[in-house]
């Protein structure tokens, strides 16, 4: 499994993709009980690019929360006002 980056501030995050980049949402995402090589689990996410084309993107479940953590405690209020 790849590491996964937490970028807090995601403004030019990736300066090395330059402007030929292809756009993309996050269609689904499922979590994948024994999804790693030792059996833990991983996230999967369906990614619906502009063309048609489907990707699936894979990482640990431990890392997306992590991630999801980190973020949250960058922006406490996230949740308010909805």
């Amino acid at each position: 499994m790849t590491p996964l980056s937490i970028i807090l501030d995601g403004q030019n995050a990736w300066p090395d993709l330059g402007e030929d980049t292809r756009a993309g949402a996050i269609a689904a995402a499922a979590l994948l009980p024994n999804g790693t090589s030792g059996g833990r689990p991983s996230v999967g996410l369906r990614i619906q690019m502009d063309d048609g084309e489907v990707i699936i993107a894979q990482t640990t479940a431990r890392l997306f929360c992590m991630a999801a953590k980190a973020f949250m405690a960058a922006h406490p209020d996230l949740f308010e006002g909805e």
